[in-house]
């Protein structure tokens, strides 16, 4: 009778391992379409109903056959353009081909826009990389504003670089400073602006600048998630990060940070589905 109890317990413990195993599996490769709608009055009405899809830390994953399971839920957004917020390729496991084999895919879909993140300031091929970007048609933006126009109307769009690559000539220069003299030579007050940066944790620096809305990654959302009270931990901003994913609003400013794609040093996410983000721009 012993023994059966013993093998019964050992049964229902393998039987519960298997199913946290399957349940850890479904979080990293469940890939999620999140939708936000934004509302603002500055924008142009050529813009009403614009869609962006908005990708981050994709950190150079091979998500299903040639890319397959990103591309059907970016294809299903059926967006305007494409924005991608920084570490698309690793610096831990930089394999630059799986990279550039997601951007050809994207760039038959939509225009391409492409910030820096800290993985980026890391790599020495970083500069050979980002050849390859532009000649393949992607539009990097460093420290760049440009404007977008549809219908002889004009939004800004503003990329910013990760602070890691001002900061590695100066360690002592803080990034909200970096990134706050950066917004206020590039920012048009009259016109709507988007900004493309990695880094969420300085949103009282976008909210300073006005910034209608902010596109950022850089937490992979908290890599662990507990219900009500959100990420366990993220990059910049330690444990439970006061900002880990999805949408603040603070004065005006909208900030939207993505999940991401792919994952770095940690490799597993729980209760943390990756996710790629369709906004939906509102006049």
């Amino acid at each position: 009778m012993e023994l059966n109890d013993s093998l019964i317990m050992f049964l229902l413990a393998g039987i519960i391992l298997l199913i946290i195993i399957i349940w850890i599996f479904k979080n990293n490769h469940a890939l999620r379409l999140t939708t936000y709608q934004i509302k603002n009055d500055k924008l142009p009405e050529s813009f009403n109903q614009y869609k962006i899809i908005h990708l981050s830390d994709i950190h150079n994953i091979d998500y299903g056959d040639n890319n397959k399971i990103i591309m059907n839920q970016v294809i299903k957004g059926n967006p305007d353009c494409i924005v991608i917020t920084g570490d698309l390729i690793d610096s831990r496991k930089t394999i630059p081909s799986i990279s550039l084999k997601l951007i050809l895919e994207l760039i038959k879909i939509s225009p391409v826009y492409y910030v820096t993140g800290n993985h980026e300031s890391r790599l020495k091929i970083y500069d050979q990389f980002e050849i390859e970007l532009r000649q393949v048609g992607v539009i990097v933006l460093r420290d760049e504003a440009i404007l977008l126009e549809k219908n002889k109307q004009v939004i800004q769009i503003i990329g910013i670089d990760d602070p890691n690559f001002d900061r590695s000539k100066d360690r002592k220069i803080v990034p909200s400073v970096i990134v706050d003299n950066k917004l206020q030579k590039l920012k048009k007050d009259n016109l709507f602006t988007l900004l493309l940066i990695h880094r969420p944790e300085l949103f009282d620096v976008y909210v300073k600048n006005k910034i209608d809305l902010a596109l950022t990654g850089h937490t992979h959302g908290g890599q662990i998630r507990i219900p009500f009270i959100g990420g366990i931990i993220a990059p910049s901003q330690g444990f439970f990060p006061k900002y880990d994913a999805g949408l603040f609003q603070k004065s005006g400013t909208n900030m939207i940070i993505s999940r991401g794609i792919g994952d770095s040093s940690f490799p597993f996410r729980i209760n943390d589905n990756p996710e790629v983000v369709l906004i939906v721009l509102n006049k």
